[in-house]
């Protein structure tokens, strides 16, 4: 008895998980923040990295964008004036972000890092005079540190910056609030979606692929009866 209960029950999670990834669909997740933001840090190591490096959870992700800027302003991007809201230190971190989000491809090995990152600066962030450039290098791939700081120490990731600036300031103009860490889905704006995304990422992500996969069925079902009708 106690071998067909087993059975069954492996049959019964089989189907669940099969019917769980059959009834989903991906989504796009860009998340916007500052690199010494409590708010961005706690969500980067409670919510992002546990959610992006699940498995279950992580392969709903079709697509992850960061964009370290912030509520940051640009005095003058040409002759590299920024003021960021925790001071000169957190635009080093916006700025040394964007490079190693340029030249980490691996995505998973990026959100380990920029997690790592967030725990260091983590205890006081504030206080910060530089950023810790210096800091986790275990947790970057062979050969790319040399990359990502010659990127920050020169133009390339000033234009980075710049670049993240403009996304910035085009996604948050676009209505609604401001406020960072924010989480769009798809490219959308939806500030209680983005509010509900920061204390709990899994929940929103499930919630969305769902009904992204009904809507999804909604619209083909309507395609084939348009056709019979045709």
């Amino acid at each position: 008895m106690l071998i067909v209960y087993g059975l069954l029950s492996l049959a019964a999670s089989v189907t669940s998980t099969t019917l769980y990834q059959n009834t989903t669909a991906q989504v796009a997740v860009t998340l916007y923040y500052e690199t010494l933001c409590p708010f961005s840090l706690n969500f980067i190591t409670d919510e992002l990295s546990p959610t992006f490096l699940d498995s279950q959870y992580g392969s709903l992700i079709k697509e992850l964008n960061l964009i370290p800027f912030g509520i940051a302003i640009a005095v003058n991007s040409t002759a590299h004036d920024y003021v960021c809201q925790h001071d000169e230190a957190e635009c080093q971190g916006n700025r040394f972000h964007a490079c190693a989000i340029k030249h980490i491809q691996d995505k998973k090995s990026l959100v380990k890092y920029l997690k790592c990152l967030a725990e260091t600066v983590e205890v006081d962030s504030e206080e910060e005079e530089d950023y810790p450039v210096d800091q986790c290098l275990d947790k970057i791939p062979d050969g790319l540190y040399p990359k990502i700081m010659g990127c920050y120490n020169s133009e390339e990731g000033w234009k980075l910056m710049e670049e993240n600036g403009r996304r910035t300031e085009n996604f948050f103009n676009s209505s609604g609030e401001e406020f960072v860490p924010y989480v769009s889905f798809d490219n959308g704006k939806n500030d209680d979606l983005a509010m509900e995304a920061i204390s709990n990422l899994k929940k929103t992500i499930s919630q969305l692929s769902v009904v992204k996969y009904s809507a999804s069925i909604e619209t083909s079902e309507e395609s084939e009866e348009e056709e019979e009708e045709v």
